[in-house]
């Protein structure tokens, strides 16, 4: 039974076992509407003894023009012991039938968090005292007046609406576990799944931490493995997604699939916990056995690919002592160590490298090794770190012959160039091109790093292979005067 607003009508109209009914409309919030809104509930309960039933049924347009009762208003009262009272007290004084019907299971719109965000959706009063925690209301209903505990009528209403939404699954979407009792009590269905997506009761509980309604989930017989049809994630990995230990902790000892992959990228909760940085989630998973070397399908990366491509430190080195191969890379060829030098993390880089990081490694798609990867960023630590662990200083990369020295000139980064320089690269490497470091340092009028290349004996005449231009040339050519100044003073010397 639904709500179908009609707003050009002066009435309201409510779809009830395949004929329309009426409830009278009003275009302003009555005495009761607004003695409920304004939390003033004496005045409230004095007023459903005093009115007459159709002043009780009346309903006022809501959000999205739909419309709202006071049923829905009580429902989702704060207090739940007059939400409870007064929920009672109004359903005992609608005498027909057919207008109490109308007011348990027609629908509203509401403004509700949803997915992290706040969305309207479409709810009926089970479903909005659900997520108030009403769980008094919820018995009443249920119990009392044969509300479906399984109603999934609510929807949010998004570009990709989510539907079939039930009480269960915003009780447990709201951590309460009152509710969520209420329910399984009305037997409602723990394993019902949204026909949009398959998404369980358990798997949002479980993505929002609530630990509580997991385990009341788990012990009325929820399948623990059940997993969304759009990605394949299960309760577990949202819960180490998320970092939730304990809820992590719960699912593995009620025999979840530890190593269960998504369908499109073969991420396991290993994995997730690991790129999220959740330390003990990780430390959870692998005591039960996670396997530390399972790669995702779509790239091949690793968990110790991913957190230590994340900074994540501590994630690092607990893999690292669960015997992760440091040296695994993704079909790309980037290695942990790779991906650790490329976004400066120090010492996820010293901790590879204690561990046997091959500092030679290179991708198979251009041939850049860590030390050129870390020039090109401009991380001076750990271009230090890399060349003190015997980096090849003029490894080149494969398509144009770029080293690291020819990079950070390139790039402007004084502070790798003076590394670089102190570790003997060589200050003339040049391009396939024959364009050297000095040259393109020049055009692009980068001052200090020439004066660098320069003090530490950069040929200023070399020339391009191509076209024979020079460092002078290119300083004139892009107007760096104080570029094309250093260089003179060098040639005329």
């Amino acid at each position: 039974m639904q709500i179908l607003p009609l707003p050009s009508s002066k009435q309201l109209r409510v779809f009830f076992a395949d004929e329309f009914s009426i409830l009278p409309e009003t275009s302003n919030k009555n005495q009761l509407h607004l003695a409920l809104e304004k939390e003033r509930y004496e005045e409230a309960s004095r007023l459903i003894e005093s009115e007459n039933e159709a002043h009780l049924v009346e309903c006022f347009q809501g959000k999205e023009k739909s419309y709202k009762s006071c049923l829905h208003t009580i429902a989702a009262l704060r207090d739940r012991e007059q939400s409870t009272k007064l929920c009672r007290e109004l359903l005992q004084k609608i005498s027909i039938a057919k207008n109490r019907e109308y007011l348990l299971h027609m629908t509203t719109v509401e403004e509700l968090e949803l997915g992290g965000k706040t969305v309207y959706a479409v709810v009926a009063a089970i479903h909005i005292a659900a997520y108030s925690g009403n769980s008094g209301v919820v018995r009443l209903l249920c119990q009392e007046y044969a509300v479906d505990a399984n109603c999934s009528a609510s929807e949010s209403l998004e570009e990709e609406p989510k539907k079939g939404i039930t009480a269960l699954e915003w009780a447990a979407r709201k951590g309460h576990t009152e509710v969520v009792k209420e329910l399984i009590a009305s037997t409602a269905d723990v394993n019902v799944r949204r026909p949009t997506d398959g998404v369980t009761p358990l798997f949002i509980a479980a993505q929002e931490g609530h630990t509580d309604v997991v385990k009341l989930l788990l012990d009325n017989n929820v399948r623990v493995n059940a997993s969304r049809d759009t990605y394949g994630a299960t309760s577990l990995y949202m819960a180490a997604q998320n970092g939730h230990t304990e809820v992590v902790k719960l699912l593995l000892d009620n025999k979840a699939d530890v190593n269960a992959m998504m369908h499109t990228d073969g991420a396991t909760p290993l994995y997730i916990a690991a790129q999220n940085g959740h330390t003990e989630a990780a430390k959870l998973l692998l005591d039960n056995n996670a396997n530390v070397h399972a790669s995702c399908t779509d790239d091949g990366s690793t968990s110790l690919l991913i957190a230590a491509e994340n900074g994540h430190t501590e994630v690092v080195k607990l893999l690292l002592d669960n015997n992760a191969d440091v040296n695994a890379s993704r079909h790309a060829g980037g290695t942990p160590l790779y991906m650790a030098a490329q976004n400066g993390y120090t010492e996820v880089v010293k901790l590879l490298l204690d561990t046997n990081a091959n500092v030679h490694a290179r991708c198979t798609d251009d041939g850049a090794t860590p030390l050129l990867i870390a020039a090109h960023s401009g991380h001076a630590e750990v271009v230090k770190l890399l060349v003190h662990n015997n980096a090849d200083v003029n490894a080149s990369i494969h398509r144009d012959g770029a080293t690291p020295v020819f990079i950070a000139a390139q790039k402007g980064h004084t502070e790798v160039l003076k590394v670089l320089l102190d570790y003997k690269a060589d200050v003339n490497a040049s391009r396939h091109t024959g364009a050297t470091p000095l040259y393109i340092a020049a055009q692009n009028g980068h001052t200090e790093v020439v004066k660098l290349l320069l003090d530490n004996n950069a040929d200023v005449n070399a020339s391009r292979t191509d076209d024979g231009a020079t460092p002078l040339y290119a300083a004139a050519q892009a107007g760096h005067t104080d570029v094309l100044k250093l260089l003179r003073e060098t040639v005329q010397t």
